[in-house]
């Protein structure tokens, strides 16, 4: 389980996750824009959408500032970043 924790008031102290703007924004609007993710070494989300994935992918595949800068990314917790996955009809376990 991550070491890093933040307070989330809808879902209580969690493991951080990290999103790009597209999914943090698609929690407000409740629109799906794709859902890429992995877990990274301290076991935390890393997701970002099919916009910033398509970016990506153009700019050499590795994120560096480039894409980091079109990504902008968030900080959110594990329980949004799961709730974001399933707005997007992905299921993450483990």
């Amino acid at each position: 389980m991550a070491s890093n924790k933040l307070n989330c008031a809808s879902h209580g102290e969690q493991p951080c996750a990290y999103v790009c703007q597209h999914i943090f924004k698609s929690l407000q609007t409740g629109k799906a824009c794709g859902y890429y993710w992995s877990r990274d070494d301290e076991h935390q989300i890393n997701a970002w959408c099919t916009s910033c994935d398509d970016y990506l992918e153009r700019h050499g595949g590795e994120w560096d500032e480039k894409t980091g800068k079109f990504a902008q990314i968030k900080l959110l917790c594990e329980g949004c970043a799961l709730a974001a996955a399933e707005l997007n009809g992905i299921e993450i376990t483990g």
